[in-house]
Formats: C-alpha cells, sequence, structure tokens
C-alpha cells in the first residue's frame, strides 16, 4: 500500500510518511514502558497467589495463633499493589492505541490539506487523492488494529518471561 501511494503521487506519499518517525518512537516507548508495566503486573499476581495459597494451606496454623487479621492485612496490601500495577498497565495501553489513531488521523489530514492544495495548483487530480486516500486507509487501518492487539501480546511475553524464569531455576 505504501508504495502504492508513492505510484500515485509521491509529493502524497512523502506527506504520509512524514508521522513514520513518532509512530515509531510512540511504538519504541511503549514496548519498554509497558514491557516493565507487564513484569510487574506478572509480579504482583504471583505474590497473590502464593499468598493465597500459603493462606488456605496452612489455615489451621493461621487459626491457631490468631493470625487471621495479619493475614487479610498482608493480602489487602497484595490486592492494592496488583490493582496499582494492572491500572498502571492499563493506562499505558489506553495512551498506545489512541496515540497510533490520533497519528493516522494526522497523516489523513495532511494528505488531504497538501491534495487540496496540489488540486487548486491544477497538479493534482481529484481521483489520485481519492486513491491516495484509500492507499493510505490500507496502511493504517491494519497498523491500528495490531496497535490494539500490540498490549496483549506485550501482557503474553511477560508472562512468558515470568515462566521461563521459574523453568530455568535449578532445583
Amino acid at each position: 500500500a505504501i508504495v502504492g501511494l508513492f505510484v500515485l503521487d509521491w509529493r502524497l506519499g512523502l506527506v504520509a510518511l512524514v508521522i513514520l518517525p513518532p509512530t515509531l518512537v510512540l511504538t519504541r516507548w511503549f514496548q519498554v514502558k509497558s514491557h516493565a508495566a507487564f513484569l510487574r503486573v506478572r509480579e504482583t499476581i504471583s505474590a497473590m497467589t502464593a499468598q493465597i495459597a500459603e493462606s488456605v494451606s496452612g489455615m489451621a496454623v493461621i487459626q491457631a495463633f490468631n493470625r487471621e487479621r495479619a493475614f487479610l492485612t498482608e493480602f489487602d496490601r497484595s490486592n492494592w499493589a496488583n490493582r496499582q500495577t494492572n491500572t498502571h498497565a492499563q493506562w499505558l495501553n489506553s495512551l498506545f492505541f489512541p496515540g497510533i489513531e490520533f497519528l493516522g488521523a494526522v497523516a489523513m489530514v495532511s494528505v488531504l490539506w497538501v491534495g487540496g492544495h496540489l488540486i487548486g495548483q491544477g497538479s493534482l487530480t481529484i481521483g489520485t487523492l481519492v486513491s491516495s486516500v484509500f492507499m493510505l486507509n490500507l496502511v493504517f487501518q491494519p497498523l491500528q488494529e495490531l496497535s490494539d492487539l500490540y498490549g496483549q501480546v506485550q501482557s503474553a511475553g511477560a508472562a512468558m518471561e515470568k515462566i521461563s524464569t521459574v523453568l530455568d531455576t535449578e532445583p
């Protein structure tokens, strides 16, 4: 689609690619930040799971020593930490997807604006502009859909890293 956009009109192709650097910067920022955030989510989930497993398996001991309140307080702390890390990870997702949408809209408006000026000068036809808009849509629609799934990929990657760490631990 990008090659087709340049074949239609190289000037509109260049205008559309102006947003490529900010898109790459935004994607790299999200990759770094979300990877760390999703690793932290996995750590808090594992801490909660371990705390629950210890509480359930040692319930008789906990009750015998009257430690219910202490374990409840510990669980509340783990639960709060889990909520905070999940909120932060979702906040990162809520910035990335609309950011990609915004950059796609900027590219579309830029192509339409420059195309309008070129039509006014007589160096571009309306058909070429319309075709360029369709080509640009072919470029950005999959990118926008992939940006939505990228957060899920980052989460799965963090889970896989956590599992790999556990499996690599010497007995």
